[in-house]
C-alpha cells in the first residue's frame, strides 16, 4: 500500500515537473522573441527608421514589453505625429502608465506636440518624480517658448538635481540670460559643482552658460579646474571667446589644445581668425585649413567658414580654388563666396557666380544680390535686380532685411515710386526699414518726404535710433528752413547729441542753412 502511494507520488511529481517544463519553455521562448523584438526596435530608432519600428510594434504587439512600447512612443516624438502616439497611449495598461520610463517618454511626447497642458498634468500626477522627469519638463518649457516655466518649477523641485537636469539648467540659463537665468545658474554652479567629479559634459554646459553671461573669468576658472577636459570643452570655451569678440584668447587657446581638433573647431577657429585678419591670423588659419585632414575637405560648414575667413584676408584667388574643389555645394557655400566678392568689392563677379547657381535662393542671397546690385548701378545690375525682386517668393516679402536691401537698391536706381510701393506693402516694417526709406528719399533729393516718414515713426511710437536721426538732419540740410531744424533737433536725446557723428551732422546742418539764408538775402 505505502509503495502504491510513493509510485503514485512519483507520477505525480513527474507530471508536475513535465507541466512547469513546458510553461518554462514557452516563457523562455517568448521572452527570447520579446528581446529580440526589443533588440530591433532600439536599432531602428538609432538609425531613425522611425515608421518601420512602429510598423514592427503593431505586427508584434502581444510580445511588445514597456520597453518596445516606450521606443514606440520615442518613434512618435521624432516623428512629430501625435495622433499615432494617442493611439499607443490609448493601449497603455495601468501598470504601463506608471512605468517611469513610458512618463518620461510621454512628457517629451507631449511637449514637442505643443500639449504643454497635458504634460504637465502628467507631471502633477507622478508621485515618484525623477531628474530625467524634471529635465524633460524643462526641456519642453524651452521648446514651446516659456523659459520662465522653467525657473518656476526648478524652484518647486523636491529632489537635488544631478547631471542630467543640471546639464538642461545650465542651458536654459544659457538661452534665457535675464538677470533671474544669472542669479540660478551662479547659484546652481556654487552649489551643486563639485570639481573631483569627471562629468565632464556637465562642466561644458557650465562654462557655455557663463560665456553667455559674459563672465569669461569665471569660466575660465571652471575650466582650469576641470580635471578631464575632452574637445567639447575646448569648443564651449573658444566659442565663448569668440561670442565675447575676445579672438585673440581663442587663439591662444586653440595652439594649447593638446586633443584633435574636430569640424567644430575648424569652424570656430576659422571664424576667430577671420574677425582679427591680423599677420599671426592669416598665417594660423592657412596653416589650419592646409593640415585639415580629407574627411573634412567637403564639410560645407567647415568650407563655409573656410571661404569667409579667405574671403577676409582678401586671399580671394586661395577662396575661389577652394570653392572649385567642393563637390558638395550648398546655398551657404555660394553666399559665403558671393558676400566675400561683394567685401572685395568684385560686384561683377557676384553676379558670374549668381547665375551659375541652380539651387534654391534663400534670403541670405537675395540681400547679397541686392546689395551687389545696388553698388554697381549699371544696365545689368539694373535688370538682375529687378527680375530677382519679382521672382522673390512670398515667404521673403516680409523679410526685413532683404526688403531693407531691395529698398536701398531701387532707391540707388532713383526708381522711388517701386520703392514706395514695396514699402507700403510690407507689413511688418523696422526702424532699419523706416531708416532706410527715409535715407533714399535723401539720396534722391525729397527731403520732405524723408521728414514725413521720420514723423510717422514718431507717431507709432518707434524709437529713432542715431542714424534715423543722422538722416534726419542731412534732410534738413537740404530744406534749409530753420523752424523745421530745430524740430528735428529738439527730438534729439541728449545722450546722443554728444556722439561725434551727430554732432558733424550738426554742425553741416547750420552751415548749409547760413549758406542757403545768404543765397536768399544776395538774390
Amino acid at each position: 500500500m505505502l509503495l502504491n502511494k510513493n509510485i503514485y507520488s512519483l507520477y505525480r511529481y513527474q507530471c508536475l515537473l513535465i507541466f512547469y517544463g513546458k510553461r518554462n519553455k514557452t516563457y523562455s521562448v517568448v521572452s527570447a522573441l520579446s528581446n529580440n523584438l526589443n533588440s530591433t526596435m532600439k536599432t531602428l530608432i538609432d538609425s531613425k527608421e522611425y515608421k518601420k519600428a512602429l510598423n514592427l510594434l503593431y505586427e508584434h504587439y502581444d510580445i511588445s514589453t514597456d520597453f518596445t512600447k516606450n521606443m514606440a512612443i520615442k518613434a512618435c516624438t521624432k516623428l512629430h505625429d501625435y495622433n499615432e502616439g494617442h493611439r499607443i497611449l490609448q493601449k497603455l495598461s495601468p501598470t504601463s502608465l506608471n512605468d517611469p520610463y513610458i512618463q518620461t517618454s510621454l512628457i517629451h511626447f507631449y511637449m514637442q506636440s505643443h500639449k504643454v497642458d497635458k504634460a504637465c498634468h502628467l507631471f502633477s500626477t507622478i508621485v515618484n518624480k525623477s531628474n530625467p522627469m524634471y529635465a524633460a519638463m524643462f526641456k519642453g518649457f524651452i521648446t514651446n517658448k516659456m523659459p520662465e516655466k522653467v525657473f518656476d518649477l526648478y524652484d518647486k523641485m523636491e529632489i537635488e538635481p544631478i547631471s542630467v537636469t543640471l546639464n538642461v539648467l545650465f542651458n536654459a540659463c544659457a538661452r534665457i540670460r535675464n538677470d533671474r537665468a544669472k542669479t540660478i545658474g551662479k547659484r546652481l554652479l556654487e552649489k551643486h559643482f563639485n570639481y573631483d567629479q569627471n562629468d565632464t559634459g556637465v562642466f561644458n554646459s557650465a562654462i557655455h552658460m557663463l560665456m553667455r553671461f559674459s563672465d569669461v573669468n569665471i569660466a575660465e576658472d571652471v575650466f582650469h579646474s576641470m580635471k578631464n577636459k575632452d574637445i567639447y570643452t575646448y569648443g564651449a570655451m573658444m566659442k565663448g571667446y569668440n561670442d565675447n569678440e575676445e579672438y585673440e584668447k581663442a587663439l591662444n587657446l586653440y595652439e594649447k589644445m593638446n586633443v584633435k581638433p574636430n569640424e567644430i573647431i575648424y569652424t570656430l577657429v576659422f571664424n576667430s581668425c577671420a574677425q582679427l585678419s591680423n599677420d599671426r591670423a592669416q598665417i594660423i588659419g592657412k596653416k589650419l585649413l592646409e593640415q585639415m585632414p580629407h574627411i573634412y575637405r567637403n564639410n560645407n560648414i567647415i568650407l563655409t567658414s573656410a571661404l569667409h575667413m579667405l574671403m577676409k584676408f582678401g586671399d580671394v584667388s586661395h577662396a575661389e580654388c577652394i570653392f572649385k574643389l567642393n563637390r558638395n555645394k550648398d546655398i551657404i557655400c555660394y553666399n559665403a563666396m558671393m558676400k566675400g566678392y561683394n567685401e572685395n568689392q568684385m560686384f561683377e563677379k557676384t553676379l558670374d557666380l549668381f547665375e551659375s547657381i541652380r539651387l534654391d535662393l534663400n534670403d541670405i542671397t537675395y540681400t547679397i544680390l541686392l546689395n551687389a546690385c545696388a553698388q554697381l548701378l549699371n544696365d545689368r545690375a539694373q535688370t538682375i535686380g529687378k527680375k530677382l525682386l519679382e521672382q522673390m517668393p512670398d515667404i521673403y516679402r516680409n523679410n526685413n532685411i532683404a526688403l531693407t536691401s531691395a529698398l536701398h537698391m531701387l532707391m540707388k536706381f532713383g526708381d522711388v515710386s517701386h520703392a514706395e510701393h514695396i514699402f507700403q506693402l510690407n507689413r511688418e516694417k523696422s526702424i532699419v526699414t523706416y531708416g532706410t526709406m527715409m535715407n533714399g528719399y535723401c539720396m534722391n533729393r525729397e527731403p520732405l518726404k524723408c521728414l514725413n516718414i521720420f514723423n510717422e515713426i514718431k507717431q507709432l511710437n518707434l524709437v529713432p535710433d542715431e542714424i534715423v536721426f543722422n538722416i534726419a538732419i542731412g534732410a534738413c540740410s537740404q530744406i534749409g528752413i530753420l523752424s523745421r531744424c530745430q524740430t528735428v533737433v529738439d527730438q534729439i536725446p541728449v545722450h546722443m547729441q554728444h556722439q561725434l557723428f551727430i554732432q558733424n551732422a550738426l554742425i553741416n546742418m547750420w552751415v548749409s542753412i547760413f549758406n542757403i539764408s545768404y543765397s536768399n538775402n544776395c538774390v
